[in-house]
């Protein structure tokens, strides 16, 4: 929760809510990594692609500043954590 709150407060909210969106392409690889399922090349691609979508959705000015990349690492981090649960 705390690394959510810190996103809000380095991104905009649009932006935070678009990283949000990654949260579901977490359980991909923690499925494959923790619990050692098959996760086939079809699905990994879909993660892959689920993460340009949102890159391009989070940042389409190219360059970031650094409180910027601050609010992106919080908000991937509380994605990642949220799903650890």
């Amino acid at each position: 929760m705390f690394c959510n709150f810190a996103a809000y407060i380095f991104l905009p909210l649009a932006d935070a809510t678009a990283i949000g969106f990654a949260a579901p392409l977490f359980v991909v690889i923690l499925a494959a990594l923790v619990l050692a399922e098959r996760v086939h090349v079809y699905r990994w691609s879909a993660v892959v692609l689920g993460f340009i979508g949102v890159l391009i959705i989070a940042g389409p000015e190219g360059g970031m500043s650094r409180s910027a990349l601050y609010g992106a690492f919080f908000a991937l981090t509380g994605q990642a954590l949220r799903r650890w649960q």
